[in-house]
């Protein structure tokens, strides 16, 4: 018999995050507990106000109907009425996971969790005034990274371009890999125009320049850009609609930014993968600002399907009353810690 119940808890951001969509000092997210047998799991519905494709007034009524189907048919819901709620279906994929282990701390087991393997990931920075941006660029240099991800949209654009140019000639491209993060917030028009003045500037990839769903668009921008594009948002987008295939019948992008909570679980983030690689599309993975418990979990299973990529999981310490999982950052590589892994009990009561 299968007992299955959830909690929202609000955590604190260390300091604001800045994104083209707002300000962030605080998020909600949602804890789900599965027991049976005298096992609890623990998995995370990581929703996020403001970004999410499942950012809908009624969430937490679909987390109830959801934890009550799984009690009653013992399996985790599927297609059909939770296709919509990505981030739901991942906490309580997550749950089970934590469940089938035993409540022990390892979900994938790989040569990650091994401590044989480091994880290579960026360094999040956000546009914003002078000294602020530079703070945080020196600050990712001094820590070792060798990329970093900044958000755009938090400034007008000539100012950031410029922003973007002064810090290209301070550090080449075999010096610091540069990857911007748009969150959709341009027109085809201004993608164009940006994308252009950006070709001078040895861009990694550009994240998602248009808002998701405007495929004739993408098509056009994809043929006439040569900075690299990478799709983040649209994967949600097309995840409670249709499939990644469908998808690739219409656009070949360069990359794809993998984020399992968006994208219904691992299991599901796995089809997105497997597809790329058959059409030689680059892949990393990312988070969606998760808690400690969510980040733990997405880091243990990119251990388990990593390439050498630089993913986006450099944000295991973004909340002040949280979760600390056993890994930590050093010279822009991210390790397991065995030492500091926590006992099952620990774990229920984060």
């Amino acid at each position: 018999m299968w007992r299955v119940w959830w909690e929202r808890k609000r955590l604190q951001f260390r300091t604001a995050k800045q994104s083209a969509r707002g300000a962030y000092c605080y998020r909600d997210t949602w804890y789900v507990y599965v027991e049976a047998d005298g096992v609890v799991g623990k998995g995370e519905c990581g929703m996020l106000r403001g970004y999410s494709v499942d950012d809908v007034p009624d969430y937490e009524e679909q987390i109830d109907e959801a934890c009550r189907w799984m009690a009653q048919h013992g399996t985790l819901p599927e297609d059909g009425p939770w296709r919509s709620y990505p981030s739901i279906r991942m906490g309580l994929e997550m749950a089970w996971l934590h469940w089938r282990a035993g409540g022990t701390a390892v979900l994938f087991a790989s040569p990650f969790v091994e401590g044989k393997r480091s994880l290579s990931v960026q360094a999040l920075i956000a546009t914003g005034d002078e000294e602020s941006f530079w703070h945080q660029i020196q600050s990712a240099v001094d820590k070792g990274y060798t990329c970093v991800k900044i958000k755009m949209g938090t400034r007008p654009w000539e100012e950031e371009y410029d922003q973007l140019r002064m810090l290209r000639s301070v550090y080449s491209a075999d010096r610091l890999r540069l990857r911007l993060d748009v969150n959709g917030s341009w027109d085809l028009e201004a993608a164009m125009a940006h994308l252009r003045a950006l070709e001078a500037l040895d861009i990694d990839y550009i994240e998602q320049p248009l808002p998701p769903g405007r495929l004739l668009e993408l098509d056009r921008l994809l043929q006439h850009s040569d900075v690299p594009i990478a799709l983040d948002e649209e994967l949600s987008y097309w995840t409670v609609r249709d499939s990644p295939e469908r998808l690739f019948d219409h656009v070949l992008p360069h990359a794809l930014v993998i984020k399992p909570t968006g994208l219904g679980g691992f299991r599901c983030a796995d089809v997105w993968r497997r597809e790329a690689d058959k059409r030689g599309i680059a892949w990393w993975v990312a988070s969606t600002w998760e808690s400690g418990w969510g980040t733990f979990a997405i880091a243990q299973w990119t251990g388990l399907v990593d390439q050498g990529q630089c993913h986006g999981l450099g944000t295991v310490e973004l909340y002040v009353d949280d979760y600390q999982p056993p890994l930590y950052i050093q010279e822009g590589q991210l390790y397991w810690d065995s030492a500091a892994a926590q006992s099952p009990k620990e774990l229920e009561q984060t």
